[in-house]
């Protein structure tokens, strides 16, 4: 019985110390993923901001281009008279 005890106790040590580093690297690999998925919404948060500052850009130069339209258009309507 003794014996069993002591087995039993040998056997446990090394799967403490073989369960204690597999969750240590299961942490790591989630460290490591939750970096990545940091760094993925840091850049989709850029792109969009890229993608906003683009729209109103593009808008600017809309807002002009109608200025520009409607000053031609009047020029041509002063013109025929």
């Amino acid at each position: 019985m003794l014996l069993i005890g002591l087995l039993g106790l040998a056997l446990s040590v090394p799967g403490t110390i073989h369960g204690h580093r597999l969750v240590d690297s299961i942490g790591d690999g989630l460290d490591r993923s939750l970096d990545l998925a940091s760094q993925s919404l840091d850049t989709a948060e850029e792109t969009l901001l890229l993608a906003k500052t683009t729209v109103e850009q593009v808008n600017d130069g809309l807002g002009t281009v109608e200025g520009a339209a409607i000053n031609v258009s009047q020029t041509i309507s002063q013109r025929r008279l």
